[in-house]
Formats: structure tokens, C-alpha cells, sequence
């Protein structure tokens, strides 16, 4: 009925530091040539080895889509006749069913409290068909509103070890590959434009193996070395977690009732770089700067689905949708006439509440208004500038 992140959160979404694994098509053609031709077949050379240790700091830009239903909306255009045909747990303060048609004083009336209107139902229904051009995804019925996106914290880091190794007696190409790092944690907020914007959304853990293959330049043994490099990275995300505002607006009834699912991505770019070595130490300092793309997707999952007129996600829909919403939200003096969802018989009930149970009953003849579960996926790309601060000992 709402959102998707995410993933990711996003998101999504967001924690994209980590790289690891080396497309298979470099070593091929005249780049085998030029690298590989002067590797010593006979064995490896210890002088050749390196290990790094670095700290790196990584700003991320994302750019989400809306969020979008998998599963359906919640409350679908074709339910209003469901409502209007089947008997409600529900009467207005003069008995009278809130499905049934009467004729009071000549003119139809649809029990709503009160509410002479005809067509209590058709203005949903026509209110959902008028702003579907403006959101697509309300053509259906009430489902995620549009605009719905998230975007990733924007700067992460973590510190790492890396071992490289020299692939010619001359070390002008190298092999590197990160083997151990403090997983990166970050968090994804809402974005776009809803009652989401700036708000927690979703917390998750990535890890962040690092392959890089790089050229560099100048002597061996100088103290001035700068290199160009290629980084193949795939983002491991676990512990992902939808925090209480995600899973309030998504209609979870209890605090666990939305779980999030980024899915694992690759992530490709250039990093440049400079090596600063004294000389005959072994040791050298250096700075360098990389760019990577990922996309990647966030799956939402909620089970449990609860929405009353105390949602807040009816109020981000479209202007027309709303307004059809706060009509009804408006009408009072229904009352229980059983024991339903928080609800006991004879206690008022709000006429979007009262839809929304009426609809868990006659779909899935559910008491509780519980309309059970939805899925929503977000898909977001991230654009990130590592930033790496290293030292290194050869051995």
C-alpha cells in the first residue's frame, strides 16, 4: 500500500564502498601481451609482494525510482463493489448496513453515517481513473503512492588490508585485492515526495572485498610513483532491517512485520592514484581516488496489513485520491456491530477503517483487518567516489 528500499535502501540502498572480483575479459588480446608477457613463468617472487593498509571514506549519490507494487494494492478499484454487494460487520447510527442500498425519502443513499451520496463509492472509483495520468500506479486502486524513493546515507567508511602483488620483474602492473575489512554500515532515508523525506528507513551491514588490476609509472625504485587501475567490486548486504517508520507506513501491525532484501550487486569503475616511497625502506604512503557504479534492487515484504483512516500513507497520495479519502474520513456514527480487528461491538468506528476491515472480511475472511501480505520493490542506482588513504610494506 505504500512504499517500497528502498533497498536499496535501497534501498536502499546506499553502502556502496566495497569491491571484489576482476572481469574475466581484461587478460585477453594485446592487454595479455603487454602485462603478462614479461611474468616469469618459473615460480613466484616474494620481492614482487605487497600488503596495504588503508582507511577509506566513500560520498554516494543516489538516484532512486518510485517504489512500485509486486503483489497489487492494497485496496483495489474493483473492491468498491465488493463493499457495495456484501454485508458489513458495520451499521450507521440509524441501523442501517453499510453495503445496502436504501431509499430514503426518494433518493438512493449508501449508509456512510449519514452521508447522502449515490455515489459514495463511485467518487473513489472516479477519483482513482482522474489522477491515474498524474500516478500510474493508483489506476489500479489504492496502492503505492507515486513518488515514493529512497536515497542512501551519503558517506560511508571503513578501514581495510589489502595484498597486491607485482606481475613483471620491472612492477610496473600489479594485482591488488582487499582481504580484510570492517563491514560498512549504513542507513537509507526516504526521498521524493511523501511524508517519508528525510525519515530513517531502513539500517543494513555490507562487506567490502576489493580486486583491483593497476599500471604504474616510474622507476621501481623511486620515491615517485603515480598509477592508473580498474576496481571490480560486488556489494554484500546482510543485516538489513526496516526500522518502525517504514513498517508503520507500510501497514505492518506489529514492529517485525516488514523485513527488507537489497540484493548483492556488482560495481565497476577507474581509480587513480600516488605512491609516495622513501628510499630503500620498503615502505610507502599514498592517497588515492576511485569512481564505481552499482545497481542494485530493494525488496519490502509486509505481512500483516492493517490501514485505518489513521494511516499515513493515505495522505501522499494524488490531490483527487486524498480528497475522496478525507470525505470519507469524515463520516461518523458508524458503529461495530461485532468484535473486529481493535474494535468491540457498539464502539464507533471511522467509515475508512470500517472499509478497510469490511474488505479484510470479504476477501479473506479475516476479522482482525487484516488484509495479509504485500510485496514492493525499489530499484536504485549509486554513484561513488572513494576516497583511500594507505600505507604500504613490501616484502
Amino acid at each position: 500500500m505504500n512504499f517500497s528500499t528502498l533497498s536499496k535502501t535501497g534501498v536502499a540502498a546506499s553502502l556502496c564502498v566495497a569491491l571484489s572480483g576482476l572481469s574475466s575479459g581484461v587478460a585477453a588480446g594485446t592487454l595479455q601481451d603487454t602485462i603478462f608477457a614479461k611474468v616469469e613463468p618459473s615460480g613466484f617472487a616474494r620481492n614482487r609482494l605487497f600488503f596495504r593498509l588503508s582507511y577509506i571514506n566513500v560520498n554516494v549519490k543516489t538516484t532512486s525510482r518510485d517504489a512500485y507494487d509486486v503483489t497489487g494494492p492494497v485496496f483495489g478499484k474493483n473492491d468498491f463493489t465488493l463493499l457495495q454487494n456484501n454485508p458489513s460487520m458495520f451499521t450507521d447510527e440509524s441501523g442501517i448496513s453499510l453495503s445496502e442500498k436504501e431509499t430514503i425519502d426518494g433518493e438512493d443513499f449508501y449508509a456512510a453515517g449519514g452521508y447522502h451520496d449515490p455515489n459514495i463509492y463511485q467518487n473513489f472509483t472516479n477519483a482513482l481513473v482522474t489522477d491515474s495520468g498524474l500516478c500510474p500506479s493508483v489506476a489500479a486502486g489504492l496502492g503505492t503512492p507515486c513518488g515514493i524513493k529512497v536515497k542512501a546515507e551519503s558517506r560511508v567508511s571503513t578501514a581495510a588490508v589489502s595484498l597486491g602483488y607485482y606481475l613483471d620483474p620491472e612492477m610496473s602492473w600489479a594485482v591488488e585485492a582487499f582481504i580484510l575489512a570492517a563491514p560498512v554500515k549504513a542507513t537509507v532515508y526516504g526521498d521524493g515526495n511523501n511524508a517519508l523525506v528525510g525519515r530513517k528507513l531502513i539500517e543494513s551491514k555490507m562487506l567490502p572485498p576489493i580486486v583491483m588490476l593497476g599500471k604504474y609509472f616510474g622507476s621501481s625504485d623511486g620515491g615517485f610513483r603515480p598509477y592508473v587501475g580498474l576496481a571490480a567490486s560486488y556489494a554484500v548486504f546482510y543485516d538489513t532491517r526496516a526500522l518502525p517508520t517504514l513498517n508503520t507506513y507500510q501497514g505492518g501491525g506489529s514492529v517485525s512485520d516488514t523485513t527488507v532484501r537489497i540484493k548483492n550487486t556488482w560495481g565497476f569503475g577507474p581509480v587513480l592514484g600516488l605512491n609516495l616511497a622513501p628510499r630503500g625502506e620498503g615502505w610507502s604512503f599514498g592517497v588515492s581516488v576511485g569512481k564505481l557504479r552499482y545497481k542494485t534492487d530493494s525488496t519490502l515484504t509486509t505481512r500483516n496489513t492493517v490501514i485505518s483512516d489513521a494511516s499515513e500513507v493515505l495522505g501522499d497520495y494524488t490531490s483527487t485520491v486524498r480528497g475522496a479519502i478525507n470525505v470519507a474520513k469524515r463520516q461518523t456514527g458508524i458503529t461495530a456491530t461485532q468484535d473486529v480487528g481493535s474494535y468491540s461491538e457498539g464502539d464507533s468506528v471511522n467509515l475508512v477503517t470500517a472499509m478497510m476491515c469490511d474488505l479484510a472480511k470479504i476477501k479473506y475472511n479475516n476479522t482482525e483487518c487484516n488484509h495479509g501480505t504485500f510485496v514492493r520493490k525499489a530499484s536504485t542506482t549509486l554513484d561513488t567516489t572513494m576516497v583511500m588513504f594507505n600505507v604500504a610494506k613490501s616484502f
